[in-house]
C-alpha cells in the first residue's frame, strides 16, 4: 500500500520484478468507480485493475461490467498479495457492491 507523498511500487504477479507506480491510468467510468471502490491508494487501485484487465485482453477504457464481474477472482487474489485478508475482503466487498449497482444508464434508475 502506499503512502501519499512517498513512492508507490507494487510486484508484477507475472514477472514478479517491483515496478515503480509512476503514471496515473485513465479509463472509463466504470474502471474510475472500481478503483475508487477498492479504497487502497488511487495509484494502487488503478495499476492493480489495469494489469487485471490486461490479462483477459481488455483495457482500462473500455472495461465492461461482465468483464470486471469476471475478474473479481483475480482482483481478490492480487489484493491478497497486497493488504492483510480482512481488507482485502472489504475492498473486494465493495466492487461486487459496485457492479450490483452500477448501471450505464441513470435515467433508467
Amino acid at each position: 500500500m502506499c503512502i501519499h507523498g512517498s513512492h508507490c511500487y507494487a510486484t508484477s504477479v507475472s514477472d514478479k520484478k517491483t515496478v515503480p507506480l509512476s503514471d496515473f491510468v485513465a479509463g472509463n467510468d466504470l474502471f474510475g468507480r472500481a478503483a475508487f471502490a477498492i479504497g487502497l491508494d488511487g495509484k494502487t487501485s488503478r495499476h492493480l485493475l489495469r494489469e487485471a484487465l490486461a490479462a483477459v485482453g481488455s483495457t482500462p477504457q473500455t472495461v465492461t461490467k461482465q468483464e470486471l464481474g469476471w475478474l473479481l477472482p483475480e482482483i481478490e487474489s492480487r489484493l491478497h498479495l497486497l493488504v492483510p485478508e480482512d481488507l482485502a475482503a472489504d475492498c473486494i466487498a465493495r466492487v461486487r457492491t459496485l457492479l450490483l449497482t452500477y448501471d450505464l444508464e441513470p435515467d433508467e434508475a
